[in-house]
């Protein structure tokens, strides 16, 4: 079982991804589980097998990058990788933006909001900005907010399409938004 902001999910009844399943979604970002902790040498034989693990979750799991030439089976025939799931968009959105928990200067009058959007990594910037603009909306990009963090303003209803973006992790208020209007569409 897994811990999440939004609640717990019990890894056995969610849809476990396999090789043809990763390729077809289209992504590179999942949540994988593992039988056992993987040792160091595991986890380097899973990035030679096209799997980076890159943060820690309970439960012997991690999210974690799969590449498109991924050696699946050979992770779960010989390392013990157990379960790949692709969460809903719901498990990247902080509970406080349904609650509509966002600091004054958050809330801006032509309806939109700043939102703290985190990416899985800083290298994934240019994806995430090409994919955002597709959104329409009047998303945008306003400021980075640290290694791999953007303020993003957009309308609350647009929060699940940006968490549901693959090179998003996390989608929060702003606590420390700035003072921008956004521009007249």
């Amino acid at each position: 079982m897994i811990h999440f902001k939004r609640g717990s999910v019990k890894l056995a009844e969610t849809v476990n991804q396999n090789a043809a399943g990763v390729a077809a979604s289209g992504r590179n970002h999942f949540i994988v589980s593992f039988k056992t902790m993987p040792t160091a040498s595991q986890k380097k034989a899973l990035q030679d097998l096209g799997i980076d693990l890159m943060s820690y979750l309970p439960s012997f799991s991690y999210w974690a990058k799969l590449n498109a030439n991924a050696n699946i089976d050979r992770a779960v025939k010989e390392l013990g990788l157990k379960r790949i799931w692709l969460p809903d968009a719901l498990y990247k959105v902080s509970p406080r933006v349904d609650e509509r928990a966002f600091p004054p200067h958050g809330i801006h009058g032509d309806g939109t909001f700043s939102f703290k959007v985190n990416l899985f990594s800083k290298s994934l910037y240019g994806e995430f900005k090409h994919n955002i603009k597709n959104l329409g909306g009047g998303v945008r990009v306003v400021r980075p907010m640290g290694r791999s963090a953007f303020e993003v303003i957009a309308p609350i209803t647009l929060a699940q399409s940006i968490a549901n973006l693959d090179s998003v992790r996390w989608v929060e208020p702003d606590r420390k938004s700035t003072r921008v209007q956004p521009s007249a569409p």
